[in-house]
C-alpha cells in the first residue's frame, strides 16, 4: 500500500482500515488478537467567503463520533493549517495550540486566483479546501 501526494513537495497521509491480506506464507510474528473499532470520527470545516477579498473565515464543527447525536463540545484542535497558491507552493502556515470554533486569514495581499488551504488535524486525514481570492 502506499500514499502519494498531488501537491509537490508535501507529504502525504493515509488512512488504511478493514486490510485483508489473502494467500502468502506464515506469518513472522503473530500479534495478540485485538479488534479497534474506527467508526466515523470527523470534523467539518468549511470555508467563506468564496470569493474573497480581504479576510477568508475557517470554520471548524464539533467533533463527530459516529452518530449523528454524538458529538463533543468544542476540542482543543491541535492542527496546522498552510495557505499554498494554485501550483502547491507553501504561502503561509499558522499552529492552533488551542480551542478554535472559527480562523480569520488575512487575505488582502494575495493576487486574484485559486488558493488552497491545506487543514492537518492530529489523527484525521487532511482537508484540503479551495477558494478564489478576488480583485
Amino acid at each position: 500500500m502506499a500514499a502519494f501526494s498531488n501537491i509537490p513537495g508535501s507529504t502525504a497521509t493515509a488512512v488504511f482500515g478493514n486490510v485483508a491480506i489473502n494467500g502468502g506464507g506464515p506469518a513472522l510474528i503473530q500479534l495478540p488478537g485485538t479488534e479497534v473499532d474506527m467508526i466515523g470520527i470527523g470534523r467539518e470545516i468549511s470555508l467563506f467567503p468564496n470569493p474573497a477579498r480581504d479576510v477568508v473565515t475557517v470554520h471548524f464543527s464539533e467533533l463527530q463520533f459516529g452518530g449523528v447525536n454524538n458529538t463533543s463540545s468544542k476540542l482543543e484542535f491541535g492542527g496546522t493549517i498552510r495557505l499554498r497558491n494554485e501550483l502547491g507552493q507553501l504561502l503561509e502556515e499558522r499552529q492552533l495550540d488551542g480551542p478554535a470554533e472559527r480562523l480569520e486569514w488575512n487575505v488582502s495581499h494575495l493576487r486574484p486566483g485559486l488558493y488552497l488551504m491545506e487543514v492537518i488535524e492530529e489523527g484525521q486525514a487532511p482537508q484540503v479546501l479551495r477558494f478564489v481570492k478576488a480583485e
